[in-house]
């Protein structure tokens, strides 16, 4: 083999005993592979770089009963290169390493991978006296069954090694590792020369993963650990059996990102102890459950941010809502027979999609389903059979609006789907409602659940009533014995006089959207009774503060308000704002819009674009642009409504200073819009009004 070596390097070169290769067969028991063609000795310290030898390599001990004994031990590539140390399983040496050096006797830099494949029969296979520091980017690998804990127990857990790779890829059918107490960067979990293998973790220190815990395919890992093993990044199971409760031991398994499985994985217990999974993140999650979770395992929510379900979750045994949201988009979450349900009293905490519930027999079941940072739950009572119930925050009216006689108006603010899922299905249907966000309750005893029927809605009843009025509480309706079973059956709050219960009050639009450096909120509603609006703020979607009041013109209107950025001055604004409008009433009544959040879509003039001015005249379905500066190549010209619908979108090739497009809707007429321009060299958002 030819070694590429550089003879005197000008970078990279640290003191201590390097590497060059030169005897061009990998041995660490060979001098030629060192410089100076001497063996490193007792109290040396090796570098393992690319100061030498420029390309990924590999260094094997020797075989036999060899103990190579040193101050130090750095393996530090280069450049993106792979740099190799092996203790292969020919080596039978306790130990095959020894380091007695201060702080770090073996350091691992990113590129780096240590194997340890000892064939010693019994004992302790690495000394380090102090610290083994495994960067982010490197990988100590553990593949013998000899032992391990004190290696483990000496892992650095500086900055910068949380990422740092130990893996456990040891080539028999079970082995035992050492968990209990331990603290892992980045932990894996993989099967040997057999393809399966089975692992056991035991104890009553629990355990920490820093970052991620990655269980391969083929392999099983058995836990009889206590209390709480903690993974701060993501849970990856490619395959095999994750049992978390082999016996009495409670283990509570927090996940600080995401939870991923693939198909044909198994999540289960088979003890007395009921553990759970608890995600428990500060940020965005994600759960993707394509295999299986089995027998009595709780899985908890008690996190800050959303979770995103990219897969259905089906959970066996229960599903507790301490803090948090569950975004489920296209999936649900199943319930299965067996499983019940806990919710904190939080009205930011619920299912932000479809809920469903198999197997209720005559029974009371609450589903705490919800949109737009508020839980608007709905009951079942005496229910039997399955059911599917998602909450919709939008317009009932545009469904249907024929009442019956009895019914004076329904909400216009929100209502329920619920899907019965068995032809035997039975249940009473119960609403909640939490003032402001249903418009306002007045009165409980003209409140009805209403349903919709084909053609009109239908009275629900009202057999009772729970909370008070100007609070939060709930109506429930008639016992439901014929459910359609083609498609789900809609629900909302109605009342029967005109004078109680202002459920009609119509929020017609509302935005909040980035024009430049300023954002423009704009809203409009049919109002009733009103009084004046009131614009609030929020830098976390919890807490709101008004910032500006805007006196209400009666009947169908609309109104725009500019948050100016200079308002913004000397506030802990980070790029993500929250706007919401309350209308309040002469009553004292305040209805709520839904929350926006401000994102940076339409930045004006992002890092790279040409600072322009662009005038645009609108009008008979054409537009004219004039702009201070040439567009140069394809320009993408798109029109939105203050809502954030798409109306328009076309493109022109080099339109220059001056160009026109046609074919804008005609309906718009009369309407601000917002323009979008992205071209080659500019790259701008403003507001325009569409002309007759």
């Amino acid at each position: 083999m030819l070694f590429l070596v550089q003879l005197c390097p000008e970078v990279g070169w640290s003191a201590g005993v390097h590497w060059d290769g030169e005897g061009n067969d990998g041995s660490w028991q060979n001098p030629l592979n060192w410089v100076g063609d001497l063996l490193p000795a007792d109290g040396d310290d090796v570098i393992l770089d690319n100061s030498v030898v420029l390309f990924p390599y590999e260094v094997m001990f020797g075989s036999g009963d060899l103990t190579v004994a040193l101050r130090s031990l750095t393996i530090r590539p280069s450049g993106g290169v792979v740099i190799s140390c092996v203790v292969p399983v020919t080596n039978i040496a306790v130990p095959a390493l020894r380091c007695r050096g201060a702080v770090y006797g073996l350091a691992l830099f990113p590129g780096a991978i240590f194997s340890n494949a000892s064939g010693a029969d019994a004992g302790m296979t690495i000394e380090v006296d102090d610290s083994i520091r495994i960067n982010n980017g490197a990988r100590y690998v553990h593949m013998t069954p000899r032992s391990h804990a004190d290696n483990i127990r000496s892992l650095s857990r500086d900055a910068g090694t949380e990422l740092g790779e130990f893996e456990f890829r040891i080539p028999v059918a079970s082995s035992t590792i050492s968990v209990s107490g331990q603290v892992f960067g980045k932990l894996i979990l993989s099967t040997g020369p057999l393809g399966i293998v089975n692992y056991t973790g035991t104890g009553t220190n629990g355990m920490t993963i820093r970052s991620d815990l990655q269980i391969g395919a083929g392999v099983n890992l058995s836990l009889n650990l206590e209390p709480v093993m903690v993974v701060g990044r993501d849970l990856v199971q490619s395959g095999g059996t994750m049992n978390i409760g082999t016996t009495a031991r409670k283990l509570r398994v927090e996940i600080g990102r995401h939870l991923k499985q693939f198909a044909g994985a198994l999540i289960s217990e088979s003890g007395t102890a009921k553990p759970e999974i608890m995600m428990n993140g500060t940020g965005p999650q994600e759960v993707s459950i394509a295999g299986q979770i089995e027998n009595e395992i709780s899985f908890a929510v008690n996190c800050t941010g959303e979770i995103l379900l990219t897969h259905r979750l089906d959970l066996p045994h229960h599903l507790a809502l301490l803090n948090g949201i569950i975004r489920t988009d296209t999936n649900i979450i199943r319930l299965g027979p067996t499983c019940t349900l806990s919710c904190s009293d939080s009205t930011i905490t619920f299912i932000d999609g479809k809920l469903r519930k198999d197997g209720l027999i005559g029974e009371d079941f609450m589903f705490p389903v919800g949109k737009e940072r508020t839980m608007r739950w709905v009951g079942l009572r005496n229910a039997a059979g399955n059911f599917l119930v998602e909450y919709v925050r939008s317009n009932p009216r545009d469904l249907e609006s024929n009442l019956p006689a009895v019914i004076d108006h329904i909400s216009a603010l929100e209502y329920w789907n619920i899907s019965a899922l068995t032809p035997t299905s039975l249940a009473n249907v119960e609403l909640s409602f939490h003032d402001v966000n249903s418009g306002g309750v007045t009165d409980l005893q003209q409140l009805r659940v209403a349903r919709l029927q084909p053609g009109s809605w239908q009275d629900g009843g009202n057999i009772a009533v729970t909370g008070s009025a100007g609070s939060e509480g709930s109506v429930t309706g008639h016992m439901i014995d014929s459910w359609d079973q083609d498609e789900a059956t809609i629900f909302t709050l109605a009342s029967t006089v005109a004078t109680q219960n202002p459920l009609p009050v119509r929020w017609l639009s509302f935005s909040a959207i980035r024009v430049q450096e300023k954002i423009l909120v704009a809203w409009s509603a049919e109002e009733e009774n009103s009084s004046h609006y009131e614009i609030e703020r929020s830098f976390d979607g919890h807490s709101f503060e008004v910032i500006a009041k805007i006196n209400a013109t009666g009947g169908k209107a609309g109104y725009s308000w500019t948050d100016a950025q200079e308002r913004l001055t000397g506030t802990n604004y980070n790029g993500q704002l929250y706007y919401q409008v309350i209308l309040v009433q002469h009553s004292g009544l305040r209805i709520p819009t839904h929350v926006e959040r401000v994102t940076p879509v339409f930045l004006n003039n992002p890092s790279g674009s040409e600072k322009s001015a662009v005038l645009a005249h609108i009008t008979k379905g054409s537009a004219k642009f004039v702009s201070d500066v040439a567009l140069q190549g394809i320009t993408e010209i798109n029109l939105f409504t203050l809502n954030g619908e798409l109306v328009h979108r076309t493109s022109v090739n080099n339109p220059g200073k001056n160009f026109v497009i046609t074919g804008i809707a005609s309906q718009l007429k009369m309407q601000p819009v917002l323009i979008r321009i992205r071209s080659r060299n500019v790259n701008l958002s403003f507001i325009s009004m569409i002309m007759d």
